[in-house]
């Protein structure tokens, strides 16, 4: 099966489009052998197998967030932080270098492909000065929880 060719049986002539290259093809030949039913059945929405996890980190540090996926085939990333878009961050892995105070909060990731989207769960990134002061002050933050 070969996106934008025709494929040709007894009189049948099927247009495979480009689109169903992360498609499955599903087909059946008559008992003469010819091509008789041609089917492009979705892939469905893609399916998290690997969740990002919390992380802490000292300022300075590097931290990094991942998603694993049943099959990545096909697939668009988008991290959140904080439900906002991060600009140029469309990979299954997200790397922040040098992390501050101001890297703290929530992470996630959108993963679409044709049939639809997911979101992962929210990951919070803790900067580990942060943390001490919550411990010292005796009052952990509830969203840590």
């Amino acid at each position: 099966m070969f996106p934008g060719k025709r494929l040709l049986g007894a009189g049948l002539t099927v247009a495979i489009a480009a689109s169903v290259e992360a498609q499955v093809i599903d087909y059946s030949y008559d008992l003469s052998g010819n091509l008789f039913v041609v089917n492009a059945l979705s892939a469905g929405t893609p399916t998290i197998i690997g969740q990002p996890q919390v992380q802490v980190a000292q300022p300075g540090d590097l931290a990094s967030f991942s998603v694993v996926l049943a099959d990545a085939s096909g697939v668009g990333y988008q991290w959140l932080f904080n439900g906002t878009n991060l600009a140029g961050q469309g990979g299954d892995a997200l790397v922040i270098l040098h992390v501050s105070t101001n890297n703290q909060g929530l992470y996630s990731v959108v993963v679409s492909n044709n049939s639809g989207s997911v979101t992962s769960s929210v990951a919070q990134l803790y900067i580990a000065a942060e943390v001490v002061a919550c411990l010292i002050g005796g009052r952990w933050p509830t969203s840590a929880i």
